[in-house]
């Protein structure tokens, strides 16, 4: 799609499409003519989910790797603030004793941000290359733009505040908090 032979409604609606795969049929959707159907899965957003996923895998293990308990480096340090105020915030609002919570604060929280942090990239840039070199339809870059991707992550937290606050209180102290 030319920009300069595009009007601004075509503009943002182009830019409001998502790269999806029509499950049915498995062939990619055309944007313009959307089916209104349940069976369709936005691949742009898994995707760039699953490589920001690796990407902080990637990080964080390489500074696991090149720790050192002397003066540390710039990344560790980051990374290790980030540990911290995802640790200390974790403290404040969960007493009681998890392996599993504190590492999934970290990993949300670390995944959002780099999702967000995708929105830095010029708007146009990865689509483009999308477009013109792969010859695809439509591409957003954002992972956290698309309501599938937010919702699907707030309802696995809210599940497991769920099933730790019965944990830690029972099922009566749970209903009455």
């Amino acid at each position: 799609m030319a920009s300069e032979n595009m009007t601004p409604q075509d503009y943002i609606g182009h830019h409001l499409n998502n790269l999806q795969l029509d499950l049915r049929t498995f062939s990619l959707v055309d944007p313009h003519n959307p089916p209104a159907t349940f069976w369709t899965l936005n691949i742009d957003s898994m995707f760039f989910s699953v490589v920001l996923g690796l990407l902080f895998l990637f990080m964080f293990r390489s500074v696991a790797k090149k720790a050192t308990t002397g003066v540390p480096g710039k990344f560790q340090t980051f990374i290790e603030m980030i540990i911290g105020f995802v640790h200390g915030s974790v403290k404040d609002m969960y007493h009681g004793k998890s392996k599993v919570i504190a590492p999934l604060a970290l990993t949300v929280f670390v995944w959002v941000f780099l999702m967000n942090l995708m929105d830095l990239l010029p708007i146009d840039f990865i689509p483009w290359i999308g477009e013109h070199v792969l010859g695809l339809p439509a591409l957003r870059v954002v992972p956290s733009a698309d309501v599938n991707i937010t919702l699907s992550m707030a309802l696995g937290v809210f599940i497991l505040i769920l099933f730790y606050s019965i944990k830690m209180k029972g099922v009566g102290g749970s209903l009455k908090n």
